[in-house]
């Protein structure tokens, strides 16, 4: 039985005895924290495309310079499948008429330029290839890629002399193709066997030869200046032609059509060069006689070239191989 007084104060009966305490509560051990995983090593995030050290003097290449395969070859198959319907059209013509020997100056134009697509785009995927898929990362490189390595000089500017080899052998080819398509419009003749058999004329060996013959002399005379000691080329930061004399490189934001047809007149600082520019000039003249000829008289074959011309233009290939030599003593 419950002692009343107890239960109404709380407290034990007086003379009773106290109840045994309790023991104090013993907390549990905390349980072990778990075990943190170190963390990973973060790599250093690469170097920006504009490094001077890894990105050849801070070149950057446009957007266009890495483009997909099969976005190289769309100009080529577009311009080889108009080349081929124009010179389908021009084989089917059999009278001699204004319009069309202006369609198969159309169709032999087109076959020109879709060859040199072809060429172009075969050389890209070639080069993207033995680079195993490697960015561009100088401006020389991507100036020299594909075909326009045939103009573009050892110092990445568009080369004057090499420029003309290029123009003078399209421009031949491309007469001799229009020669072709034009054969059967001109009863009892073949205009093209007759350019090539009856009406050849030797100064084309001369026209054909002349650029070449400068090319090589420009390239002799900058090689060999300074008894050929001057800078290395230096390229991606490695040393390309140790002990060879080159000229300034391009510089890096340089790049466009407009400025390499400005190079082509223009020394390694931007000045307009007399010799270049007279030999550009004299070119540009015996061009537009060639054509004008071609297209007026083709049953003539390959038209002749006036030996005033050739002179002028012997004696400014010889002034501009010239030239080449003294600028490069200058600039060393």
């Amino acid at each position: 039985m419950t002692d009343p007084t107890q239960v109404e104060t709380g407290q034990p009966k007086e003379g009773a005895p106290a109840p045994p305490a309790s023991a104090p509560a013993v907390a549990p051990d905390p349980a072990p924290a778990p075990a943190v995983a170190p963390a990973p090593a973060v790599a250093p995030a690469p170097a920006a495309a504009t490094d001077t050290a890894e990105h050849g003097q801070g070149f950057v290449p446009p957007p266009y310079a890495e483009r997909h395969f099969r976005r190289r070859w769309l100009p080529a198959a577009a311009l080889g499948v108009m080349a081929i319907g124009f010179c389908v059209w021009a084989a089917l013509l059999t009278t001699y008429t204004v319009g069309n020997r202006a369609v198969a100056a159309a169709a032999a134009l087109l076959t020109t330029l879709a060859l040199a697509a072809i060429a172009h785009a075969a050389l890209l995927s070639y080069q993207r290839q033995t680079r195993a898929g490697a960015a561009v990362t100088t401006n020389l490189e991507f100036r020299q890629r594909g075909l326009k390595a045939a103009v573009i000089g050892d110092d990445g500017r568009a080369s004057t002399s090499k420029t003309g080899i290029v123009v003078w052998t399209a421009a031949v080819v491309t007469a001799l193709i229009y020669l072709l398509l034009l054969s059967r419009t001109v009863p009892g003749q073949s205009l093209f066997l007759g350019a090539l058999n009856q009406n050849w004329r030797p100064e084309y060996l001369v026209l054909l030869g002349l650029p070449a013959a400068a090319a090589t002399a420009a390239v002799a005379a900058v090689k060999s200046s300074n008894h050929g000691q001057g800078p290395d080329l230096i390229v991606a930061g490695q040393t390309a032609s140790p002990g060879r004399y080159t000229r300034q490189m391009v510089p890096d934001d340089i790049n466009g059509f407009s400025q390499g047809l400005a190079e082509l007149i223009t020394d390694d600082n931007g000045v307009v060069a007399w010799a270049d520019l007279q030999y550009v000039a004299f070119n540009v003249v015996t061009l537009v006689y060639f054509v004008s000829q071609v297209l007026s008289t083709p049953t003539s074959g390959l038209p002749p070239i006036p030996a005033a011309l050739l002179t002028l233009m012997g004696v400014s290939a010889t002034t501009y191989a010239a030239n080449k030599g003294i600028e490069t003593h200058t600039n060393s």
